[in-house]
């Protein structure tokens, strides 16, 4: 036995070496503040700093294992970042084999991380993790860092009381971003946060930080996250729902209140067009909005939800009830379906920006064509029946323009563009009576209306849109799964591979670039 035993290390690997330190500077240099989009976690000045020390002691050094990762993560951003779009799927691997060269070390990092600087290192893994398909893999680092922040002790206040002003501020924004980020996970995916439901007592960040590129963007982030907590928190389990409906109805109201407050508040730099005129936002402005408006969505589904489950007589669309639960339970789903709308208003002032910060932001206008859809089946004789079957078309033309720009969404624009069509034949079949399903399937009224009321009742039970959407953008399996039990049937959304969504390019799948084990 002792003669096959490796008594040695982990080792590190490198899958590609650094390029000269001339040419990542201007890769990187012009960029670095863009690539941020979840909080400044470096400054200009210290990534520069950090790619010196970097090449001082050695390109393919990882005697600073916190460095090297953090480098080996903003390489890829900027990859991803820099390079035309239609580059974009021969590069992507060499942007995958960066990250490898740190992810080769995240066990370090996890056994050995007791500062700082491995929370950064952990965090700037998830940054470029969150700009991709990989919400197993992004789920476990988010999760990671948290408890490397729990560990050192950054989410208390006698952890401040001795540090300098400039080191307590940053361990301060480690610890937001970390908050944040794990914020996100639940609400997108419904995985518990780490930080639990307690508000945090630390003091918010700064309104102005070193390196960031909208002063007072990581503080309206923050602030969003805490009441991201709350909304998760309006909901509990069917066994005890009937006994404290009441309060849960009481504290989604309390909660929808600040939310408007936290958006009346936004200084005006982060607000969106009003008026009708749109302005283009830059996408950490639009990812405050995306953000508010899925949480007025999610809040609002969950009240639904809760009356229909409150009320023994009701069914799952809501008929049934009460007069009174029936028109709280209106008003709540069409705040949902009015948040949805702003969700692909905010799509249209959007500008054609970088891939995998587009792809990170996909699931909320997704979550809401879906959401539209489901509104409009419920009652196409709506008023806003029609408009909003032109809302979702308005979202289909938006992935044409990123088709046109090279850029591959291919599978989510026939998914879309399929959708929009059961939109607009549902809406014509009220109008006119009498509409074929399609060109290749029977046209008669009966049938068409039979298909559509199946379509119908798949989605009626869905409560959560978010879910729906990122079952079909990520590899998490039990959303995946649930959303091809949902869609299947209705526009053949099938995941090709088993594996990830069904909307997933090729080319953002891991295993394509070798992020995988060999055995």
């Amino acid at each position: 036995m002792r003669t096959t035993t490796d008594k040695g290390p982990f080792y590190g690997r490198v899958f590609v070496r650094l390029p000269a330190q001339p040419l990542l500077e201007d890769l990187l240099q012009p960029a670095i503040e863009k690539l941020q989009l979840h909080g400044p976690l470096l400054s200009r000045d210290e990534f520069l700093k950090l790619v010196s020390d970097q090449y001082a002691a050695g390109a393919d050094c990882m005697a600073n294992p916190s460095r090297w990762v953090i480098i080996n993560c903003f390489m890829p951003l900027a990859l991803h970042h820099r390079v035309a779009r239609g580059a974009l799927p021969g590069l992507s691997t060499t942007a995958w084999s960066f990250f490898k060269n740190a992810f080769s070390i995240y066990p370090e990092l996890l056994i050995h991380g007791n500062d700082p600087s491995a929370c950064e290192a952990l965090l700037a893994m998830a940054m470029f993790l969150l700009g991709t398909a990989e919400a197993r893999t992004t789920s476990q680092v988010t999760a990671a860092v948290a408890r490397m922040v729990h560990s050192l002790g950054l989410h208390q206040l006698r952890y401040y009381r001795n540090l300098e002003d400039s080191e307590a501020e940053r361990c301060r924004n480690i610890f937001w971003m970390a908050y944040i980020m794990n914020e996100d996970m639940t609400q997108k995916y419904g995985l518990p946060s780490p930080f639990g439901n307690e508000a945090p007592a630390l003091q918010l960040p700064s309104e102005k930080i070193s390196g960031e590129m909208i002063p007072g963007y990581l503080r309206k982030l923050a602030e969003l996250a805490v009441l991201q907590s709350r909304v998760s928190r309006v909901s509990i389990t069917q066994k005890t729902l009937k006994e404290v409906g009441d309060s849960i109805l009481d504290q989604g109201t309390v909660t929808f209140g600040d939310l408007k407050s936290w958006k009346k508040e936004l200084p005006w730099n982060m607000q969106e067009s009003a008026g009708g005129s749109e302005k283009e936002l830059s996408m950490p402005v639009a990812l405050l909005h995306f953000r508010y408006h899925s949480c007025v969505t999610k809040l609002h589904m969950r009240v639904a939800h809760i009356l229909v489950t409150n009320d023994t007589s009701s069914t799952a669309d809501g008929s049934g009830m009460s007069d009174h639960t029936q028109l709280t339970y209106k008003l709540a789903k069409g705040l949902a379906a009015s948040a949805a709308r702003n969700t692909i208003s905010v799509v249209r002032q959007l500008s054609l920006e970088p891939y995998c910060q587009v792809w990170y932001m996909m699931c909320y206008p997704v979550s809401a064509v879906f959401l539209l859809l489901s509104t409009i089946l419920e009652d196409p004789s709506a008023s806003q029946a029609k408009s909003d079957a032109e809302t979702i078309g308005q979202f289909v033309g938006y992935l044409e323009r990123l088709v046109a720009a090279k850029s591959d969404v291919w599978k989510l624009l026939d998914g879309c563009s399929r959708i929009h069509k059961i939109a607009e034949c549902a809406v014509d079949l009220h109008q006119r009576g009498r509409i074929p399903f399609s060109p290749e399937e029977a046209s008669s009224e009966d049938e068409t209306r039979e298909k559509l009321e199946a379509i119908r009742a798949k989605l009626s039970p869905v409560t959560d849109w978010l879910y729906l959407a990122q079952g079909l953008l990520s590899n998490l399996d039990a959303l995946r799964i649930d959303a091809e039990d949902t869609l299947s049937d209705i526009c053949g959304m099938e995941s090709p591979d088993g594996l990830y969504g069904a909307f997933t390019p090729e080319f953002i799948k891991s295993y394509s670039t070798n992020f995988l084990f060999a055995h």
